[in-house]
């Protein structure tokens, strides 16, 4: 696959980013990335979806047309991109009220290298945010259920995505608060 080999000769120092940004900017395709994406699922290849998450973030590859793949890869436990995956559900599929059952799902299933303490609540702390980052309403709803569970430091995460949702005037917390 073209990105392996490209991916090969960056991590070789055969050739630099600049160069990778210049010398295949036109070689790589948005098709070529999305078969990466599904190819590196289907076989659970570590070092594709890791090459593949750099040509997409390089190449700004990662749009509504990936979401699916993603959904399916935040819930799996054999790669180390659940960050980076939260992270692209907050600040590019953030309009898809669907992604919020995957997002909760996935609060529930973190991965075994997350596990830690010190790891598990950085992680559940940016789902948390992906969650608050989805269409109103929708997002409000998932929130409370997470302000009722049994882990203080969900508790406090979704009642802060509350309070800056009510600080950003988006709706109404006091209403939430007063429930």
């Amino acid at each position: 696959m073209i990105i392996n080999e490209m991916m090969d000769l960056f991590w070789n120092h055969t050739i630099s980013e600049e160069e990778i940004l210049s010398s295949y900017r036109n070689k790589v395709t948005y098709a070529d990335f999305k078969t990466s994406l599904e190819t590196a699922n289907q076989n659970k290849d570590k070092k594709l979806l890791k090459n593949t998450f750099f040509v997409g973030f390089w190449f700004d590859f990662f749009d509504e047309g990936t979401g699916t793949i993603l959904k399916d890869l935040i819930l799996g436990n054999w790669h180390s991109k659940h960050e980076d995956i939260a992270g692209i559900f907050q600040r590019i599929f953030h309009t898809e009220k669907e992604s919020i059952p995957v997002l909760l799902k996935a609060i529930d299933t973190i991965p075994e290298y997350l596990q830690q303490e010190d790891y598990k609540y950085p992680y559940i702390r940016k789902l948390i945010y992906a969650i608050g980052a989805q269409p109103e309403m929708d997002n409000i709803e998932a929130l409370k259920k997470l302000a009722q569970s049994d882990d203080e430091q969900i508790i406090e995460l979704a009642l802060h995505q509350i309070k800056k949702r009510g600080e950003l005037g988006r709706w109404d917390q006091v209403k939430f608060l007063g429930d």
